[in-house]
């Protein structure tokens, strides 16, 4: 299951069993709930949901749960009676900083850091916490310290999937960032546009290295880093899997249109190439789209061998 999900299902579970011992607490002291009785189904039934869910969650629904979360803390603080118990739901608020920083991009992070604090403070509008000095600096320190907290984790999560997923010599994906944005874009889904995968193989690399030495080598290959990256769309995958081959991930783009970018592309490499194309419908998974690319290219490399003069072709 992947980390926004079962993490996501880790708050909903928390919440529910916090809730759930409010509950506890204020029946045997003979108090009203106050709607906390729907809080505890609230979160029981998502956490339920995101359970059964699991990979089928998509990335929309993703961030309509969490919105959800933060809303119902902050219904929750305002249900209660009193402002110390407002202050004290709160006080939970933390726990989706922690999470946007943890599984969202920066922006997206500030984007929700922005609603916790909008709605935190129309908490404290509507109960009048703001005037009591005491809750009113209680919540400043919160806040600030929830955004300290959220940045510091974002930054540090940002560093070190960047130290995981991106190949130090070229700055492209490595094996492991494909895996990552394949499966956020196979949760995505292409909205019934067209996906395409490439494989690239560099022809003779292994003579310029014998040749010319390792760094020769290690220089050609950040020549075609950089030409891939001029040719393709920033919102096109780049990875470099192997000592010489590349996968891309070409979105908004069919078979035969593919052919034609990769096709261009080749002729802009610093060395010759081989490559082969599959379509990635909706529904499949990239490693049999790239298991049926890379079939086609070996094809192509093997027409080369025999014919010097054929061009490259990698037909979906």
């Amino acid at each position: 299951m992947p980390g926004p999900v079962w993490s996501l299902a880790a708050w909903d579970l928390a919440m529910f069993c916090l809730k759930l011992l409010a509950v506890v607490s204020i029946v045997r002291r003979d108090e009203v709930l106050n709607g906390l009785g729907w809080m505890v189904a609230f979160w029981g039934v998502s956490a339920l949901a995101v359970l059964l869910l699991g990979r089928r969650l998509t990335a929309w629904s993703l961030h309509v749960m969490v919105a959800l979360n933060i809303m119902m803390t902050c219904v929750a603080a305002v249900l209660v009676p009193n402002d110390v118990r407002a202050i004290s739901n709160l006080m939970l608020l933390p726990i989706a900083a922690v999470y946007v920083a943890t599984w969202f991009s920066r922006r997206q992070m500030w984007a929700y850091l922005i609603f916790i604090t909008g709605a935190s403070l129309a908490v404290l509008v509507v109960h009048g916490i703001g005037a009591t000095v005491d809750l009113t600096a209680m919540w400043i320190v919160m806040t600030v310290s929830s955004i300290g907290i959220a940045v510091f984790i974002n930054i540090l999560v940002s560093h070190l999937s960047e130290q995981a997923t991106i190949d130090p010599l070229t700055g492209l994906q490595n094996r492991a960032g494909l895996a990552g944005l394949a499966e956020e874009y196979s949760r995505r889904g292409g909205g019934g546009r067209p996906r395409t995968v490439a494989v690239i193989d560099l022809d003779g690399f292994k003579v310029v290295n014998d040749q010319f030495g390792h760094e020769a080598g290690d220089d050609v290959l950040r020549q075609v880093a950089e030409a891939m990256r001029l040719h393709l769309r920033p919102y096109d995958v780049i990875s470099r899997v192997g000592g010489d081959e590349f996968v891309l991930l070409l979105m908004r783009t069919a078979a035969d249109q593919s052919e034609l970018v990769v096709e261009r592309l080749i002729q802009a490499l610093p060395i010759p190439a081989s490559f082969g194309i599959a379509d990635w419908p909706d529904g499949s998974s990239v490693g049999e789209a790239i298991a049926r690319a890379d079939v086609r290219m070996y094809e192509s490399k093997a027409a080369r061998r025999l014919d010097p003069g054929h061009e490259p072709v990698g037909s979906s």
